[in-house]
Order: structure tokens, then C-alpha cells, then sequence
């Protein structure tokens, strides 16, 4: 790509990429124009491999976005050596204005945000409710697992973030999901000693005999009880097992 500082007449003393870093309307604009009548792409990538529309992503310029996006820019790519997403990257830096205009325009609602994490999952181990209910609402996979096996509920029960976790299971998340290594958000949050979580997921169905699978490298494994107990959590022990008491209590 010919930038616009290389052009023989020097129209400019920027190029589309620091007008984005900077969110500059006024360059932008311009450059936008020039590029258009030159029949330049506004959708190459800079040496950090990031588009004019990511990079101002990035630096949260809400306006730049529009302009980039009612310009012709495409919301779809991603970054060149993380695969991120222009939603991801709103959501990474916590522009929300932007996350919220860019649904509108992005098709996949399954993209990473690194360490990982899918946009469903990072919003859910953030307690992001409304983020949540608008991904839900267009298509993102409330199950979807990735290489690292991070699911969207056991991040919100390793997160402490209860609203999450009601959110997922109202919208019917698999209250048992395991991860790679078995484990359930049960037999996390009773590790973690998150008590209402543990309370929640009990009344809710969660599965207490489910155990992990070997770990540890002593092909050793699990319930929820046994780990709790491990990571010295009493007050979750104790919890699971009155649950238990009142069920039998109840036949």
C-alpha cells in the first residue's frame, strides 16, 4: 500500500494509521477521501498487524470507528498475529460504545480474546451481564469450548461472578460441563469456597458425584466433596453435604 505521506504531492504530513492511532477526524476524512479516489485499500495492515479499523478499536476512537465502518472498512477481519477481533479488542480494552456499535456489523460472535478466552467467556468472568445478553442474542455458542477448554459458566464460577453464572444457566448452559480435566463449575467453586455459587448450582441441579479425570499425574480423581476438602474448604463441604442430607430427608 502507498501511504499518504509517499504521495508526490505530500498531501498530508500523516498517514490513515496515526490518524486512527490518534482518532484525528479531520485527517482521517481526508485520507479516507484520497484513498478512495486512488483506489487504495483502506484495509491494510501496519507493522503491529492491525487494520486502520482495529487499531482504532484499540484506542477506543468511537468516532473513527464509524467512520472507518461507514467508509468501507471491513469489521471482520482480525489482527494478523493474534487473530483478534475488532469486537474482541473493544471488549479487551473495555470500549464498550464501540463493542455495542460493532454488533451490528461483525458476523462472528465466537471470536477469541486471548489467553484463550471466547468473547462469551471473558464477558462472563467479568460479571459483563448486559455484554452477555447481546452476544446470546446473536448466536454465540453458550457451550463453545476452545484449546484450552476455558468454557464460558466454569469461567464465570472460577471468577466469582454469580450474575453470570444465573445468566448462562437461564439461557441453558450444561450445568455439568466439564473442562479438560473433568472438573464441573461445582467442583470449582467448591475448591474456590465460592459459597453461593456452590449454593446456586446445588439448588439448580448440579451433579456432586461427578469426578475429574486423572490429574495430578496419580491418576487420581475427584468429586466435588474430595476437592473441596483438599483446598481445605470446609464451609463448601459442609455445604454439600446438608444439600445432600436434604435430599435424602425429602424421599
Amino acid at each position: 500500500m502507498v501511504s499518504i505521506t509517499q504521495t508526490e504531492n505530500n498531501l498530508y504530513n500523516t498517514d490513515i494509521f496515526e490518524a486512527a492511532r490518534t482518532g484525528n477526524l479531520d485527517n482521517l476524512n481526508q485520507i479516507i477521501y484520497y484513498y478512495f479516489n486512488h483506489n487504495v485499500s483502506i484495509d491494510s495492515y501496519n507493522d503491529e498487524g492491525l487494520t486502520p479499523l482495529l487499531l482504532a478499536t484499540r484506542e477506543g476512537h468511537y468516532d473513527a470507528v464509524v467512520l472507518l465502518i461507514e467508509s468501507g472498512a471491513d469489521p471482520n477481519l482480525t489482527t494478523e498475529f493474534f487473530e483478534y477481533s475488532a469486537l474482541s479488542l473493544a471488549l479487551n480494552h473495555y470500549h464498550f460504545d464501540i463493542f455495542f456499535y460493532l454488533l451490528d456489523y461483525v458476523q462472528d460472535m465466537n471470536s477469541t480474546c486471548g489467553d484463550g478466552l471466547s468473547i462469551l467467556a471473558k464477558a462472563a468472568s467479568e460479571g459483563e451481564i448486559e455484554v452477555m445478553g447481546e452476544l446470546l442474542n446473536r448466536g454465540a455458542q453458550i457451550n463453545k469450548t476452545d484449546n484450552y477448554s476455558l468454557i464460558p459458566l466454569i469461567e464465570a464460577v472460577e471468577n466469582n461472578k454469580i450474575g453470570s453464572v444465573q445468566l448462562l444457566l437461564d439461557r441453558g448452559a450444561d450445568i455439568n460441563c466439564q473442562d479438560n480435566d473433568g472438573f464441573t463449575p461445582l467442583i470449582i467453586a467448591a475448591a474456590y469456597g465460592h459459597l453461593d455459587i456452590v449454593s446456586y448450582l446445588l439448588s439448580h441441579g448440579a451433579n456432586y458425584n461427578i469426578r475429574t479425570y486423572d490429574i495430578d499425574y496419580e491418576n487420581d480423581n475427584y468429586n466435588a466433596i474430595e476437592y473441596a476438602e483438599i483446598h481445605g474448604k470446609q464451609d463448601s463441604v459442609n455445604l454439600i453435604l446438608n444439600f445432600i442430607k436434604s435430599q435424602l430427608n425429602m424421599v
